[in-house]
């Protein structure tokens, strides 16, 4: 992503939201029904207070570093495949950086 943010400057933020405004149209979702699932999902009820509270500080900061790594993992996935997508439109072509020409080519095959 950053190798992208290179080549592209700083419309490649706008390519990334568009592609991804893409996507949920084919989900057939909006961002705000995604942003509502995730708070509806993810959000401490009112009922559960009590029962974090009981709980003890170290499970509840426990609870919250699994939740955070899961979410991390699931923005790697996202981000990876991303990635992969623009790198896949960009092969073949020929990028000027620096007074240099830098030719965009696929990874070689796994052995």
């Amino acid at each position: 992503l950053y190798t992208v943010f290179g080549y592209h400057g700083p419309g490649t933020a706008r390519e990334i939201k568009d592609e991804l405004a893409a996507l949920l149209r084919r989900e057939g979702k909006t961002w705000q029904e995604v942003v509502r699932e995730s708070v509806e999902k993810t959000s401490l009820r009112e009922g559960q207070t009590a029962e974090v509270e009981g709980a003890g500080a170290g499970s509840v900061s426990e609870a919250s570093v699994k939740l955070l790594v899961q979410e991390a993992e699931e923005l790697k996935r996202l981000l990876d495949g991303l990635g992969e997508r623009i790198e896949k439109r960009l092969e073949g072509t020929t990028l000027a950086r620096d007074g240099q020409v830098v030719a965009v080519t696929p990874p070689p095959p796994a052995s």
